[in-house]
């Protein structure tokens, strides 16, 4: 993988991860080839704000990842050592509703067309998974932990992960898959509870919650992508790997946001917990263990309340 080449393609760039992907690769000297699937023109709301954000750095380019003859041109012109496929199908990923067989199509089976394009190509690939492969636990998860995902969208992405283990291994292409945890940070989707919780404290409006007792394992957008900087290094290695990042520990969610409104310096009585009912249904506890990250990739989170100040932005 050591190149003068510094060429990274990045899926799913008008994605909030991909996006902050873009802006990080940049910045560590990287030409990034910014993939996407509509005509920039075409996107609106959030993912045309992130594209503004990194229009000015990176090479746009419109293919679908499901195309093999589209992934060859990409790669013929312009040769990258490190493929990160962030792209795939999440509509409705967390209801029941959820697309299985699109999502099998897309996430998973890109995978092969994926590899079979970038044998002996000499570039390496990270793929950018989910905790919610794992499913349901009583602790923190560690990478040889047995995945029992209870949810469509989880059965979805474990399939992507076997998939690349298994190409990665038949072709000889070095490969990390990130089992992704909870991010957060500027850029996200507006409609999720973070961004609506700092929108209504910083105009001072109530906010109706449930009692928001659930713990989440969160962690800050630029310690995500610290760690695919460092796992773009680690694929000097070879070989298959899977690595959870995630900050290794859970934090109550109502603990969370009156973090937030203290960096805010907003009235925490704004919060009103317990006004919504708790969803059916609801996972009580999501934690990863980090420790094969920080060891192998000498990787290592912020606190929580550092990153939240410096990914939002939040103190005044």
């Amino acid at each position: 993988m050591r190149s003068l080449n510094k060429t990274i393609v990045i899926t799913g760039a008008t994605s909030f991860v991909g996006m902050h992907l873009c802006k990080a690769f940049a910045k560590s000297d990287w030409r990034v080839i910014a993939g996407h699937t509509q005509d920039l023109i075409e996107y609106s709301g959030p993912q045309a704000t992130r594209i503004s954000q990194i229009s000015s750095f990176v090479k746009f380019e419109k293919f679908d990842i499901c195309d093999a003859s589209a992934l060859t041109n990409i790669v013929d012109k312009y040769s990258p050592r490190i493929w990160v496929q962030q792209a795939g199908y999440t509509s409705d990923y967390s209801n029941a509703n959820y697309d299985f067989s699109m999502g099998l199509n897309v996430n998973a089976g890109s995978i092969p067309i994926l590899f079979k394009t970038l044998k002996d190509q000499n570039c390496g690939v990270i793929i950018t998974g989910s905790e919610v492969e794992y499913g349901p636990s009583e602790g923190a998860v560690a990478e040889s932990n047995t995945p029992q995902p209870n949810s469509l969208y989880g059965i979805a992405k474990l399939t992507q992960t076997i998939t690349a283990q298994q190409q990665s291994v038949y072709y000889g292409v070095p490969t990390r898959v990130v089992r992704l945890f909870l991010p957060f940070g500027s850029f996200d989707n507006p409609g999720k509870l973070i961004p609506l919780v700092i929108e209504a404290l910083k105009n001072s409006k109530s906010i109706d919650l449930s009692p928001c007792t659930q713990r989440r394992d969160l962690i800050g957008i630029k310690d995500v992508c610290s760690a695919y900087l460092k796992l773009a290094d680690d694929l000097n290695r070879g070989g298959f790997d899977l690595f959870n990042i995630c900050s290794g520990d859970a934090i109550e969610l109502r603990a969370f946001l009156k973090l937030i409104a203290i960096a805010l310096e907003a009235d925490q009585k704004l919060l009103k917990f317990g006004r919504v009912t708790m969803r059916v249904g609801e996972t009580n506890l999501i934690m990863g263990d980090n420790s094969k990250a920080m060891k192998l990739l000498a990787w290592h989170p912020r606190e929580l309340a550092i990153a939240l100040n410096e990914d939002f932005s939040l103190v005044t």
